[in-house]
């Protein structure tokens, strides 16, 4: 939107349109503009977001995700999905269809399980639980404070107080398969976005155990029945 101007600067110009009027309710740092999102991210969260966001675009092109305007200086801007949130939707939705989207998500959860496989190098813990960039830290559940890496789901679960599968091999994962977090078509006929990727990282059984939404019906079920590799 802004060219030819520096990192700095472009973020300036972003920051400008930026008042309290604009701050998204309960969510410090995002900020809700006619037609774009803008998230200050001056961590490894927005880092983290950008990795994601671009490994899924080429590994799982099906799956729908926000799209990234810029990332200048601590921002990550995105253009504002046009859709109505689940969260919001789910209520009104039969029970055919929540079951179209519960199987929806269930293949893209098992797709990046099977699909994305970690870095080669770069990553502080090989094969461990990690989040995407060189110093491995994830903010478990997207929204949490940094922490990891971590070697081994003992670990995990020692440091978190999250119980996870000590069987299971970490796994490309989303991490915060929240309803708030799945924008829908404004006729409820498909997925449009998944938004919010920060969490994003490699966790075991693809993050069963960070599923945090357990009160909608069907979708508390998401991960029931599937199978991930085990180490």
């Amino acid at each position: 939107m802004f060219a030819h101007i520096s990192s700095k600067d472009l973020a300036a110009a972003w920051l400008s349109q930026c008042t309290p009027a604009t701050q998204q309710p309960g969510i410090p740092g995002v900020h809700l503009l006619p037609e774009h999102i803008i998230k200050i991210c001056r961590d490894v969260r927005g880092d983290n977001e950008t990795l994601a966001l671009d490994t899924v675009r080429r590994n799982i092109p099906s799956l729908p995700t926000a799209r990234l305007i810029d990332r200048c200086d601590g921002l990550n801007v995105f253009e504002r999905v046009q859709g109505e949130c689940a969260a919001q939707a789910w209520p009104q939705l039969s029970t055919a269809q929540k079951t179209v989207f519960v199987k929806q998500v269930q293949a893209w959860v098992v797709e990046m399980a099977t699909k994305i496989s970690p870095p080669a190098s770069g990553n502080a813990i090989k094969g461990g639980i990690c989040g995407l960039t060189e110093d491995g830290r994830v903010a478990v559940g997207g929204r949490g404070q940094l922490k990891g890496p971590w070697r081994t789901p003992a670990e995990f679960t020692a440091d978190t107080g999250i119980a996870c599968g000590h069987d299971g091999k970490p796994v490309f994962s989303y991490g915060d398969w929240r309803l708030e977090n799945i924008f829908l078509s404004k006729d409820h006929t498909r997925i449009v976005a998944v938004v919010n990727w920060e969490g994003a990282g490699f966790f075991p059984d693809a993050g069963r155990s960070l599923q945090s939404d357990k009160t909608s019906d069907l979708w508390k079920g998401l991960f029931d029945g599937l199978e991930f590799p085990k180490t």
